[in-house]
């Protein structure tokens, strides 16, 4: 008996551990980069594009070809392929000539590149997809914190009052009032609740594990007052020159350069070389012969294929500018929604500790029925909506300044 209980106990204790695992946004980052599926399918991705420079060096397959007499009409005999027979063997290279080998080369090197950027790119998109989700967690986690410490304080209210009621020392309306009181903060936490599980589940699927986890933030209160040092017009520097997206579309215009180049190339005809050996068949016997084959440039110069390779030049340099004009645009938005959600905290951060202070008191002195139950409700729902709207106001500046390094690619905040 005892053993059992010891063995129950370990287990407990090792899952009591377990689901109390507390992960910071650098924590989950790491799991990120071990664990997720995304980024592990695309070193495959970046495999194969190193694998097709690899192919693009290797020179086609000589092609062997034969000719056996199958039938000797005049000897009448079969497969007379001996001395007095018919034989001719031949070899074949195809030859590539006007610079396309090097081209493909050049071009498949150049997706090489693309590969890796790509893998940056997403790389940086999970871990600003983690981060937004990561805050909003953590906020919601405090907001259901703070929502059932007032549920249970109301509990004990209720309860208390409920004995009141049965002596008929106060009214059941305000019982009532004060159940649809609770009743409302706990539809809120419900709510919460549920949209916290969606960014659980997220989390989980980026960080790549199925394991509960609390989220912890370090101490940001000097930060979300933080000034702005940096310009507008030095991050949009700073984006140019470092932010994936833009670079890769920057990038893109190259690459089509190369497909465009590679393209006209494939005009040129190829040249096949070769040599033949035939017993009979031709002029004299035992006759050795060189041999070549070049298509004639006459109906196909590849025009289509090279038009539209000339289109995605054009394209991809239309898409360089959209991205740029994208970059700079977000880039003002996410300062203009800065600067505005500081402005907010530093508003808000009077009043909120202001609640704070009369907090307690004012359990108090509803509790001793020195305030009226109205003035008492209207306090709760207010204090309920003060600390929420304070921790969006705290999350937005986190989300703008996750947003903006986004942007620039730099740890500016």
């Amino acid at each position: 008996m005892n053993l059992k209980f010891l063995t129950f106990f370990v287990f407990a204790t090792m899952e009591i551990v377990h689901a109390q695992q507390k992960l910071t946004l650098a924590d989950c980052e790491q799991y990120m980069r071990k664990n997720n599926f995304q980024l592990l399918a695309e070193t495959y991705q970046l495999s194969s594009a190193n694998a097709e420079v690899i192919q693009a060096k290797i020179w086609d397959l000589p092609v062997v070809s034969g000719e056996l007499n199958a039938y000797n009409p005049t000897a009448q005999h079969f497969f007379d392929i001996g001395n007095s027979g018919q034989k001719a063997v031949a070899i074949e290279q195809l030859i590539q000539i006007g610079g396309k080998r090097k081209s493909e080369i050049a071009l498949a090197q150049s997706n090489v590149i693309l590969a890796q950027l790509s893998f940056e790119q997403l790389v940086r998109n999970l871990r600003f997809e983690l981060g937004k989700h990561f805050y909003t967690y953590y906020f919601n986690q405090l907001n259901i914190q703070q929502l059932e410490f007032q549920a249970n304080q109301l509990d004990s209210l209720i309860e208390k009052y409920n004995v009141q009621v049965s002596l008929k020392n106060i009214s059941l309306k305000d019982v009532v009032r004060l159940q649809s009181l609770n009743l409302n903060i706990k539809n809120s936490i419900a709510e919460i609740r549920q949209e916290q599980m969606e960014h659980g589940t997220k989390i989980k699927l980026i960080i790549g594990t199925a394991d509960d986890f609390e989220l912890v933030l370090p101490d940001q209160n000097k930060t979300f007052d933080q000034p702005i040092f940096v310009s507008y017009d030095q991050l949009v520097e700073q984006a140019l020159q470092k932010n994936p997206n833009y670079i890769y579309a920057k990038y893109l215009i190259e690459n089509s350069q190369l497909n465009l180049v590679y393209e006209k190339k494939q005009a040129i005809p190829d040249l096949t070389i070769g040599a033949a050996y035939d017993q009979r068949g031709g002029a004299f016997q035992n006759q050795s012969n060189l041999t070549f084959k070049i298509p004639l440039p006459i109906w196909n110069r590849n025009a289509g294929h090279i038009k539209i390779a000339e289109n995605r030049v054009f394209q991809e340099q239309l898409n360089e500018k959209e991205s740029a004009l994208t970059l700079k645009i977000d880039l003002q938005k996410g300062l203009e929604s800065l600067r505005y959600y500081q402005d907010s905290y530093r508003q808000t951060q009077q009043q909120q500790s202001d609640f704070n202070a009369v907090y307690d008191g004012i359990i108090s002195n509803f509790s001793l029925r020195n305030i009226s139950l109205l003035e008492f409700t209207d306090f709760m729902e207010s204090y309920s909506q003060s600390f929420i709207f304070l921790n969006e106001i705290k999350k937005q500046i986190l989300l703008n300044r996750l947003f903006i390094n986004y942007l620039s690619s730099e740890n500016v905040f």
